[in-house]
């Protein structure tokens, strides 16, 4: 029997048969003792349908925790608080995304070009969770950015994890390398989303490498902080006979800039990394 949409009045304890039962999911089919969710267009709910024997498909009506409304949470800002989900939740989609990692300061250079690497965006993580899984609240860890490293060859720091209890973790971006004298920093890694909690996991994008050169009239730009899964990447800065601080990242998640110094007896520091994200979107019965 193949999935179709629902257009029934789906009252309890009716039956639908025939070569197609008429569903949610196209092309697909169901066998004796399965279920999914129909949609019913006269009575304007999502509701629970299992199938019984040969081609039945049996449709639950009223008792199937009809959808009425999405809401949304959100917490981006660098302070730990609590999640209280709606009254009415049936299930939430939770999104959390790490902290950016800090850009790298770079040294001073009167005859060259010095810069710091960017820093790492942070990881995301994405969970479907029941309003049982969640219960009455959950705590939203996400902290003050993390620093870009201070004025001179300092990597900047990790960002830290962004969770929602232990049911959803994104882990943060690692910090952009200093740079010496004429050298350039390393970039900073992705957060690694392996290393999360969630049902779909990904890594942060990596910053950029700084650059470095004995001279003083090249383009060099120090390094760029990774993008977070939003955007939001800090740009590269580049002095031009001074040293210029890198731009700080922004959220949700993008790294910080390293610092650059050309031609200058000056340090620089690198920008810090942008806050960590959780987003939460609530699919309720009223």
């Amino acid at each position: 029997a193949q999935l179709r949409l629902l257009n029934d009045g789906g009252g309890a304890g009716d039956s639908l048969v025939g070569n197609f039962v008429e569903a949610a999911i196209w092309g697909s089919a169901l066998s004796a003792g399965q279920s999914t969710n129909v949609y019913s267009n006269s009575n304007n709910y999502w509701t629970l349908a299992s199938a019984v024997a040969g081609s039945t498909l049996s449709v639950g009506g009223n008792a199937g925790f009809p959808i009425k409304s999405i809401t949304n949470q959100y917490f981006t800002t660098s302070a730990n608080q609590t999640y209280v989900p709606n009254i009415a939740l049936q299930y939430a989609i939770v999104e959390c995304i790490g902290q950016g990692g800090g850009g790298g300061g770079a040294a001073a250079s009167a005859t060259g070009v010095s810069s710091g690497g960017g820093g790492g965006a942070g990881g995301y993580s994405r969970v479907r969770l029941t309003a049982a899984q969640i219960g009455a609240s959950q705590a939203i860890t996400n902290t003050a950015a993390v620093n870009g490293g201070t004025a001179g060859n300092n990597a900047g720091g990790s960002g830290n994890d962004t969770s929602m209890g232990a049911l959803c973790v994104a882990k943060g971006g690692s910090g952009g390398g200093g740079a010496a004298t004429t050298t350039d920093g390393t970039a900073g890694a992705g957060g690694v989303g392996s290393s999360g909690t969630g049902d779909f996991k990904i890594s942060g994008n990596a910053g950029t490498r700084g650059s470095s050169t004995t001279l003083t009239t090249v383009f060099a730009p120090a390094g760029m902080g990774g993008d977070g899964p939003w955007g939001g990447a800090a740009a590269a800065v580049q002095g031009s006979a001074s040293a210029v601080a890198g731009n700080a990242g922004t959220p949700c998640g993008s790294g910080g800039g390293g610092g650059s110094s050309v031609g200058s007896a000056s340090t620089a520091a690198g920008g810090a990394g942008g806050n960590g994200c959780v987003v939460v979107t609530e699919y309720n019965s009223q």
